[in-house]
C-alpha cells in the first residue's frame, strides 16, 4: 500500500491485484461511460474523466476529486494503479478453477447448468443498479464438484459466497474470471454484459494513459 497526504488527510492507496479486494475492483469501475466515439479529442478526454474516477474511486472521494488534484500529484497516483490496466499479467495468469476455503470451485459447462442457476444469472445480468452485479454473478456461477466429479447441484443460496468473494484477493479472484470471461471459453451469452468494464473500458484506459 502507497501512504500518502493530500489535503491534510492520509490516504492509503493499493500497488498491485494483492492488495486490492474483487469488491473495491467492482467499485471502482462501476457504470463508467464507456460509450465509443469517433472524435478522438473527445474519446481522450473521456478515458482521462474514467481514468479520474478510478483513482477517486480508491481514494474513497467523490467522482470528481482527482480532477481537482495538481498534475504532479496526479501523475504520481495514476503511476501508482497501472497494475489495473495491466490486462496481459491476468490473461497470463488465469485459472480454470479457485480454491475458497479449502474448496475448489469452477464455472460448469453453458450446457451443463442447471435451469434455475441460468435464470438467476440471467436476472442478475439484466440488473442495472447494483455496483456488486459481477461479484453476485460469480456467486451464483462458480460451482465445486462431488466426489463422483458431478458438479453439485445449485440450491440459489449464494449470499454466502458472495460474502467470500467481496473479501477475496483480486489476484486470486480475476485469474479464473479472465479464464472463462475474457478468453470466451464458456458462458459467451452471460459474460457478455457482466464483463463489459474488462471488455471496454480497460482497453479504452490503456490506450489514453
Amino acid at each position: 500500500m502507497v501512504k500518502l497526504e493530500i489535503n491534510d488527510k492520509q490516504y492509503k492507496i493499493p500497488e498491485s491485484f494483492e492488495e486490492l479486494s474483487l469488491e473495491q475492483y467492482c467499485k471502482v469501475f462501476y457504470k463508467l461511460d464507456t460509450s465509443e466515439s469517433d472524435d478522438e479529442i473527445e474519446a481522450f478526454k473521456k478515458g482521462k474523466e474514467n481514468e479520474a474516477i478510478i483513482l477517486s474511486r480508491l481514494l474513497g472521494e467523490r467522482d470528481d476529486f482527482c480532477l481537482d488534484l495538481p498534475l504532479n500529484v496526479y501523475a504520481l497516483l495514476n503511476e501508482k494503479v497501472k497494475f489495473l490496466y495491466d490486462v496481459g499479467y491476468l490473461l497470463k495468469n488465469s485459472k480454470a478453477g479457485i480454491v475458497i476455503d479449502g474448496k475448489r470451485y469452477s464455472i460448469p459447462p453453458f450446457d451443463e447448468m442447471s435451469l434455475r442457476q441460468y435464470i438467476d444469472a440471467d436476472v442478475v445480468m439484466k440488473e442495472k443498479e447494483n455496483d456488486m452485479q459481477y461479484i453476485e454473478l460469480l456467486s451464483i456461477l462458480l460451482t465445486a464438484k462431488d466426489k463422483e466429479g458431478k458438479w453439485e447441484s445449485y440450491t440459489g443460496d449464494y449470499q454466502d459466497m458472495m460474502g467470500k468473494l467481496r473479501k477475496l484477493k483480486c489476484s486470486e479472484a480475476l485469474p479464473i474470471v479472465y479464464h472463462f470471461f475474457k478468453k470466451g471459453e464458456s458462458l459467451k451469452r452471460i459474460s457478455q454484459v457482466s464483463m463489459k468494464a474488462v471488455e471496454t473500458q480497460q482497453p479504452q484506459l490503456i490506450q489514453s494513459s
